[in-house]
């Protein structure tokens, strides 16, 4: 079955990475459906470019508005991390499904901490050159993007991009 990763909320100035085991007894008609959603899907919170590798590889794994945050703490090399033990961590034609913020929204939040401001004045691996990255010097395969419908959601209005190992 497929397991799924998410890299999609932060806490404080923290990264994390949600993933821990599904108790099936808990779960009703868990005996039925094993392998069909949301019986599939496991979820562990931990700093991920923190932990050690993981044996699991995974079909799919999301990082949705952390991006900025990595870069704050990390500075390049925590993105260029991240971005390489995502691109382990997939099975062979698993997915990348990456929302990052735009350069413009760093300019809001790097005085919040001198770590911020330090590490966002070295930045050169910009947003706008993540997916040029993934594809040439990561190893994924293919990038699509998936653009939101205009309309009258309050929400972000940013794009997803889904790479392909």
């Amino acid at each position: 079955g497929e397991e799924l990763a998410s890299a999609g909320s932060h806490k404080g100035t923290e990264t994390r990475v949600a993933r821990m085991e599904v108790d099936w007894s808990r779960l009703p008609d868990s005996d039925k459906h094993p392998f069909s959603f949301p019986f599939n899907c496991s979820f562990k919170k931990e700093d991920y470019c923190n932990e050690a590798e993981i044996d699991a590889r995974y079909d799919v794994i999301t990082c949705l508005s952390v991006t900025k945050w990595v870069h704050f703490n990390r500075g390049d090399e925590g993105v260029k991390l991240l971005f390489s033990k995502v691109h382990r961590a997939l099975k062979e034609g698993g997915r990348f499904i990456l929302e990052w913020q735009e350069w413009g929204s760093y300019k809001k939040k790097k005085t919040l901490t001198p770590l911020f401001k330090a590490n966002c004045a070295a930045i050169k691996l910009h947003p706008g050159r993540f997916k040029e990255y993934l594809l040439n010097e990561v190893g994924f395969k293919s990038a699509t993007v998936l653009t939101p419908r205009k309309g009258k959601s309050e929400g972000f209005q940013r794009p997803l991009v889904v790479f392909q190992k």
